[in-house]
């Protein structure tokens, strides 16, 4: 093998491993965005049931509120 030839074949081999890893850092670097991702979705969506339920609750009472005033308006 002639040196130009060990030469490019020392090169590709660096290159190789490089790609190597790089592909794993980014592949570990998209496995923790993805689990932050999920962690934020998780935590808006339990925020969203929140507000939900305090609005319902909300709802609920008011309308209860009113009930009890229309019966105790009511002539008799």
């Amino acid at each position: 093998m002639s040196e130009q030839e060990m030469s490019v074949k020392e090169n590709t081999d660096k290159v190789a491993d490089t790609l190597s890893k790089v592909h794993k850092k980014v592949t570990d670097e998209q496995a923790k965005v993805s689990d932050r991702v999920t962690d934020k979705q998780t935590k808006v969506t339990d925020k969203r049931e929140m507000i939900v339920e305090k609005a319902v609750a909300k709802a609920l009472e008011n309308g209860n509120k009113l009930t009890q005033n229309r019966i105790t308006k009511i002539p008799i």
